[in-house]
């Protein structure tokens, strides 16, 4: 059965496929599509050397086994323009802002390498992160600690120059926290936490649960039930699956059973299987068909 569209086949004339997706794995694809780069075109550079009668006999086969590959941009007219008039290559819509998190006193300061480091440090806005301005709004705006970390920048709006959250005035955002790897340690279970705390106003507070004080983030995340069975290195190849390709996941599963300790490995590889081989099949055809060129080319 050939999936179309009626309405555009009669309005471009032409006929058009349609295919309604909704898995997750399309996420994952789309972002692969839209980040990939320009078009790209590989050129083959041959000998163009003339023989006369006079000289040896021509070879057929020279030059096979050295070839010159030039890696090239194509762009064409309509993307030339569109970028000499600077317009815009995509949108996006709601934008989405990658929210900061990390440890007490273990987060990133970009300086210049000629300047004094003990300025820098003692700089007053040196401890101001994205993270630690959150606890300020949430003591500074009582009706702000009813939302997550991750719900914040629908009600708030981050300035990168004052280093502030200010009240949003108009549109939406979506805010999305960077991956964190299951052997981070404490910052993973910080990252657990943000999903699930609202309204703290200093890292103590994402440790307190029903009014106790935990001395580690991952003794906080045990009381929550968050790390029930094999649930934390299930979610994390979970959320991993929606970005990474299959030798990232593998690797990723490598290192699991390398330096954690999973009750139960095999549950987890039944789990994760069909993400972790995703691409398998296509390596392996590739390998076949270089290797089947290879047999080719030496019987020639």
């Amino acid at each position: 059965m050939i999936l179309y569209n009626r309405d555009l086949c009669v309005k471009y004339d032409s006929h058009i496929n349609v295919k309604r997706v909704a898995v997750r794995s399309v996420v994952k694809y789309l972002y692969k599509y839209v980040h990939k780069g320009h078009d790209r075109a590989t050129i083959v550079l041959k000998s163009g050397v003339r023989h006369d009668d006079s000289d040896q006999p021509r070879n057929d086969f020279q030059r096979k086994e050295i070839q010159e590959y030039l890696d090239c941009c194509y762009v064409s007219t309509v993307e030339l323009c569109w970028r000499i008039f600077e317009s815009n290559l995509q949108h996006q819509c709601p934008p989405v802002i990658k929210l900061q998190y990390h440890l007490p006193r273990e987060h990133l300061i970009a300086f210049d390498d000629r300047e004094d480091l003990f300025n820098i440090i003692d700089e007053p806005n040196a401890q101001e992160t994205m993270l630690t301005m959150w606890f300020e709004a949430n003591r500074a705006y009582p009706e702000a600690r009813q939302s997550m970390y991750l719900d914040f920048p629908r009600l708030q709006v981050w300035n990168h120059s004052t280093k502030r959250w200010t009240i949003r005035q108009r549109g939406s955002s979506i805010g999305r926290l960077p991956f964190a790897h299951s052997n981070c340690g404490e910052r993973y279970y910080l990252h657990l936490l943000l999903t699930k705390i609202h309204g703290a106003t200093c890292f103590e507070d994402t440790r307190t649960i029903d009014g106790v004080l935990h001395r580690t983030f991952k003794s906080a995340c045990m009381t929550l039930g968050l790390l029930n069975g094999y649930g934390e290195w299930h979610d994390a190849l979970n959320k991993a699956s929606t970005w990474a390709s299959g030798v990232h996941l593998r690797n990723m599963f490598y290192s699991m059973l390398m330096f954690s300790e999973i009750a139960d490995p095999v549950k987890l590889w039944e789990s994760h299987w069909i993400h972790l081989t995703d691409d398998l099949l296509h390596a392996t055809r590739y390998e076949v068909r270089n290797f089947e060129m290879q047999l080719s080319s030496a019987e020639l």
